[in-house]
């Protein structure tokens, strides 16, 4: 409601009721609404507030001037979509300064989703020397990064390696652009206890990324972009 209040107070709109303090207080409610007893109250203010948005739009775009209208039918729209989404729809919005935005699923207990775009990452196996790195639009599997990894490895080094190995997100892929794709499932019987000691082994260095990524993001500043529009974080 507040890029409403903007827009128009920009075209000096005279609003009706303006929720200012009303959206605070509806806002403060519906947090906490994992909580059985905050529950019923919470979706409740999130309903009367998804209303009073509604009812603000609609104000908007019947005084908002013709020589206005130009200028702020992006926002409109944008703010049109957010109220018209439901839980269960695709390609929603979740930021309205960065619409772009997309929510991954992490599967982890302490952190369920993330916002942002993923990254792939690439490191050597023995020297843990970082060689790729790109950048996926939306929330693409993690088997349709794979390719844009190597091609990216094949234009910095001018060459491909032999094998990689990736985690149990990229099951299913067995050779991209020439390379193996080895990742950790259950071994098939009739494999010796030798070369099961072997691919563990190479299992085994493949996890030296996961502290590589926690360094990027906490460290160097990967885990938050500073930079507006689809490019900034690319």
């Amino acid at each position: 409601m507040q890029r409403l209040r903007t827009i128009a107070k920009q075209s000096g709109i005279k609003l009706k009721q303006s929720y200012r303090f009303v959206g605070k207080k509806l806002l403060r409610a519906t947090h906490n609404a994992a909580h059985p007893k905050r529950a019923k109250s919470a979706r409740k203010a999130t309903r009367k507030l998804r209303t009073c948005a509604g009812r603000l739009l609609r104000e908007v775009q019947r005084k908002l001037p013709e020589e206005a209208t130009g200028r702020h039918r992006p926002a409109l729209e944008l703010c049109g979509q957010v109220l018209d989404q439901r839980r269960h729809d695709k390609n929603k919005v979740y930021s309205l300064h960065e619409p772009h935005t997309a929510c991954i699923a992490k599967g982890k207990a302490h952190k369920k989703y993330e916002f942002g775009r993923k990254v792939s990452l690439a490191i050597t196996a023995n020297s843990q020397v970082l060689v790729g790195a790109t950048m996926a639009d939306g929330n693409a599997h993690d088997s349709k990064t794979l390719e844009v990894s190597l091609r990216q490895y094949r234009r910095l080094t001018d060459g491909l390696p032999e094998k990689t190995i990736v985690d149990r997100g990229y099951r299913g892929l067995t050779e991209v652009l020439g390379v193996q794709v080895w990742y950790p499932d259950r071994f098939k019987a009739g494999k010796d206890r030798n070369k099961k000691r072997r691919l563990r082994r190479w299992f085994r260095k493949r996890t030296a990324i996961e502290p590589i990524i926690g360094h990027l993001k906490n460290d160097y500043g990967l885990d938050r972009s500073y930079l507006k529009g689809p490019t900034g974080p690319r």
